[in-house]
């Protein structure tokens, strides 16, 4: 489901962040590189270690051996998860409102004028591009 690889098992907020210093890092990464993203955390590397681990068995992760370290891939892009976590939370939270959901992610914190005309800009694009497929005639 949404590029994800099948099965795959949710992950805990520790495991994510896991996870999301692995990207950062720019994979394939050994333990040290995500532990460098990780630095304001305070793990001990056997925790890093275990939580690497864990991904690995949820599916999340891959590992090879280089030199006689692991070095870590993810299963999936960051793209991919962020679809897959910004639908999970529409879905199950916002019942699939996506209105709803603008309106509560919007109420409480102002965000640059920047930013809100991107997302004016990528809201209309797929407006035209649903007029688009409106028109379309498989006759015509």
């Amino acid at each position: 489901m949404y590029g994800l690889p099948d099965p795959i098992k949710p992950l805990s907020p520790a495991e994510e962040q896991v996870l999301l210093a692995v990207w950062r890092a720019r994979p394939p990464v050994t333990s040290a590189a995500v532990a460098r993203q990780l630095a304001h955390s305070r793990w001990a590397d056997t925790t890093l270690l275990s939580f690497l681990a864990r991904l690995e068995q949820k599916g999340w992760l891959r590992h090879t051996r280089e030199g006689g370290r692991n070095v870590y891939t993810p299963c999936t892009t960051l793209r991919a998860y962020r679809v897959y976590t910004a639908r999970e939370r529409l879905d199950t939270v916002f019942e699939g409102d996506l209105s709803a959901f603008l309106r509560a992610l919007l109420s409480e914190q102002p965000l640059p004028q920047a930013q809100l005309e991107a997302a004016r800009a990528i809201l209309q694009e797929k407006l035209d591009a649903q007029e688009d497929y409106d028109l379309y005639d498989p006759y015509g």
